[in-house]
């Protein structure tokens, strides 16, 4: 059976009186009567007046009037119709009969000349539309979007750019393989219910799905899919516009990267590929690379591969590749406590060569202390007062505690204005106890800004240094109500009156510090 859907809205009554817009051809005329909508094993009780139909709205082609049902357990002179609006079904339908005649003599399947008796007209095109080859031919343009593939309409592409492959997440999770998951989720819901067998029907009813579909495929390793395409059209994966080796080898996708290099010759690969790859320790991938295709890489495959601790891969790029740098290699493993890796590449540096005192800077400011012990014993690179300005700032307090024991750098005001403004209270005690820099007006103005009260508390009762006018009108602006009132109390530095003027601007904005609003007005008014 056939489910078609109906469109009343310039339907003909009769056969010999059409107007002059139904006389255009019939890929357009007939274009506003059928729409093919599924194919469906219907029973004979889906015809029956009791059982509602379920229409499902279209997305072009304005609105839906009725539902036709034609099948072999139904009088073939009579279509069943239903009215969306009201749910009512009628019998016999005659605007329809009539339509249904005037295609079938158009497309020769009945003499125009010869008596229309529904009986054996209505037989012919109940003949013909219940074909589906021939039902499939003539509706293939009609507008419309099959069932299937309506989860498909708002899909846009996952990949933005090239240089997006190199971007990482805070969470550590690269955005492309965030975009990816979301579209692989609907594609492999899709490939579960009908396989790959609609794939080029989905090209010819949402074309954008091509790009997406081919890049799924590229990204999650599907190589059944791409062999799919590339039995059928030699052309089409040669011809994507989007660099699929670099995104194959972002994914680890070796034998998506060996079937598009060695089967389709797609040309699509740039040195990011090998960066990319060796950022995220796909070791293969990188010796496939290095094999088989001529763009190389650059120092940010070394520096990428060391940042993240995969030594095999940095082994094999210094021992083959010429474009790194161990020195830059070597910062980026301190920064992120890599030690197994800072240790290899130290050792291929060799102690004569002066490396940056950033290495030990990075480990410094993330709390490496492993590698900042490593760094001091077998390298004579050193470091810089940044080592534990920014160990403070971050609250690596054993770290600070090292290298002021095992240092001489020292630190700077930056190490307490820094521990201040990140709330920090216990490194900023600690600075004040064994260290002499101090700090300056912007601990306090950085931490009230921020709300912490504890450390304005701290620095209010133990250092000179005090405050500026911003401390208060920062603290009133983010609504930060205990500390505007222990600053209106116990500081001079700043006016009620400006503090108010930046929390009403604040609100204005949307920030919410009616609170902080309210106590500043019973400070500048007098009391009643």
């Amino acid at each position: 059976m056939v489910k078609l859907q109906y469109s009343a809205q310039t339907t003909t009554t009769t056969s010999s009186t059409t107007t002059s817009s139904s006389r255009d051809s019939p890929s357009n005329k007939w274009q506003s009567y059928f729409r093919i909508e599924s194919w469906l094993p219907l029973p004979a009780s889906a015809l029956k007046p009791e059982c509602d139909p379920q229409p499902t709205a279209f997305t072009k082609e304005g609105d839906v009037d009725g539902w036709v049902f034609l099948g072999e357990e139904t009088d073939p002179s009579h279509f069943t119709y239903a009215d969306v609006a009201s749910g009512k079904r009628e019998q016999e339908a005659k605007d329809i009969q009539h339509v249904t005649k005037e295609y079938v003599c158009e497309h020769d399947f009945l003499d125009i000349h010869s008596s229309f008796k529904p009986a054996s007209g209505m037989a012919a095109a109940s003949s013909v539309l219940q074909s589906r080859e021939l039902v499939t031919a003539v509706l293939a343009y009609q507008h419309g979007i099959y069932p299937d593939m309506r989860p498909f309409v708002g899909l846009k592409s996952p990949f933005q750019n090239q240089m997006s492959l190199r971007v990482v997440t805070v969470e550590g999770r690269h955005p492309t393989d965030v975009a990816f998951a979301a579209i692989h989720d609907v594609m492999a819901a899709w490939y579960a219910s009908v396989g790959h067998s609609r794939v080029w029907k989905l090209f010819a009813s949402l074309p954008h799905m091509r790009d997406i579909l081919i890049l799924d495929a590229v990204y999650s390793g599907d190589v059944s899919v791409l062999e799919l395409l590339h039995a059928s059209d030699a052309k089409l994966l040669q011809s994507m516009a989007h660099p699929l080796l670099d995104l194959a080898a972002l994914n680890g996708q070796l034998d998506v990267l060996a079937f598009l290099h060695l089967v389709v010759g797609h040309t699509g690969c740039t040195s990011l590929a090998m960066d990319v790859a060796a950022q995220y320790g796909h070791l293969e991938v990188v010796r496939f690379l290095h094999d088989h295709r001529t763009e190389g890489c650059s120092v940010w495959a070394m520096n990428g591969a060391a940042e993240n601790g995969h030594l095999e891969v940095v082994t094999f790029l210094h021992t083959h590749r010429a474009e790194s740098s161990l020195e830059w290699a070597l910062e980026y493993a301190a920064a992120d406590g890599r030690l197994a890796v800072a240790m290899y590449l130290s050792e291929a540096l060799g102690t004569d060569d002066e490396c940056s005192t950033r290495a030990m800077d990075g480990a410094a400011r993330n709390g490496h202390l492993a590698m900042v012990q490593y760094l001091h014993h077998k390298r004579h690179d050193g470091c810089t007062t940044g080592a534990m300005d920014w160990a403070a700032g971050y609250g690596h307090l054993e770290v600070v505690q090292w290298l002021h024991a095992n240092r001489r750098e020292g630190c700077t005001t930056s190490a307490m204005d820094m521990a201040s403004a990140k709330g920090h209270l216990e490194v900023v005690q600690w600075l004040h106890e064994h260290r002499s820099e101090g700090c300056t007006t912007s601990a306090m103005d950085d931490a009230a800004a921020k709300g912490h009260l504890e450390i304005v508390q701290w620095l209010d009762k133990h250092r000179r240094e005090g405050a500026t006018e911003w401390a208060l009108t920062w603290a009133a602006e983010r609504g930060h109500l205990e500390m505007v009132t222990f600053l209106v109390t116990h500081r001079h530095e700043g006016h009620v009156a400006d503090a108010l003027a930046m929390a009403t601007n604040s609100t204005e904005r949307g920030r919410g510090v009616q609170h902080v609003i309210a106590y500043l007005h019973s400070q500048v008014l007098p009391a009643p």
